[in-house]
């Protein structure tokens, strides 16, 4: 069997988990079939540290979607993307601090500007979520 990879860059657009898995693998199998794939071996995911979406979660339904399919059993890969915000009032950029308040049971992002403590941010990056790639057998 020949392995190739698919370097995608695709963006997905969705507001849960379960979308965002139905539409992870409708694309992986798509242009696995483009490819007259035998089999997935791979999906590597970039998701955003502001995209508020569970790995664990999405990686479940990921799987639960595969079943039945050329892509079940895969392997599926996530890297991070930090988010980055940009100060209206002092103009510089910065990563979004991320900090994990018991409190609150999850997650917290800090959108204050790291130069000069102001709240008036915009985020420029960080909300995606992306196919990278896709490794499949012929």
């Amino acid at each position: 069997m020949i392995a190739i990879f698919l370097k995608l860059g695709i963006y997905l657009i969705g507001m849960h988990e379960v979308t965002v898995a139905q539409s992870a693998v409708t694309i992986a199998l798509e242009e696995s079939e483009k490819q007259d794939a035998k089999k997935i071996a791979l999906i590597e995911l970039e998701i955003g540290d502001l995209s508020l979406i569970s790995v664990v979660q999405l990686e479940f339904w990921i799987k639960e979607f595969l079943k039945g399919t050329i892509g079940e059993g895969c392997e599926v890969l996530f890297s991070r993307e930090p988010g980055v915000i940009k100060c209206n009032d002092c103009g510089k950029e910065s990563n979004v601090e991320i900090e994990d308040d018991p409190s609150y049971h999850f997650t917290v992002p800090r959108f204050d500007c790291t130069n000069c403590g102001s709240y008036n941010t915009f985020i420029l990056k960080g909300r995606e979520m992306t196919i990278k790639r896709i490794r499949v057998e012929r």
